[in-house]
């Protein structure tokens, strides 16, 4: 093939169907009509709440978040992750103190209510 030829295939690309484009996208990314979103036209950056329950949200190619209710799991994707923070609390389920979700400033609310931090009442 001569560079004449190739300049050629290079300028003349065959016509391109968007509709054929957009559905391989929507298969190669899973997407379906049922999913709602935001995504910016220029960075990609986007947020998408699928039909599945699923969150999305990305800013760029390996930097974003997932929560995954089939899996009960929030991942986290990025070089570097940070946590500022002043106090952190972990549950470990082998633990056998039982989690109670309720914040301390709650509990006067809590208590005239008459209910107790596991959902049961007095």
């Amino acid at each position: 093939m001569s560079w004449t030829d190739t300049l050629n295939d290079i300028q003349f690309q065959p016509d391109v169907d968007i509709d054929d484009m957009v559905n391989q996208f929507h298969a190669t990314n899973g997407t379906d009509n049922q999913d709602v979103g935001f995504v910016h036209r220029m960075t990609g950056a986007g947020i998408l709440a699928r039909s599945s329950g699923t969150l999305e949200g990305f800013a760029d190619y390996g930097l974003g978040f997932r929560i995954d209710p089939d899996t009960q799991s929030i991942t986290f994707v990025a070089p570097t992750i940070q946590f500022l923070c002043y106090q952190t609390k972990t549950y470990d389920p082998n633990f056998k103190q039982p989690l109670n979700p309720i914040n301390k400033e709650f509990a006067d609310v809590l208590q005239i209510l008459g209910g107790t931090p596991d959902g049961t009442s007095v």
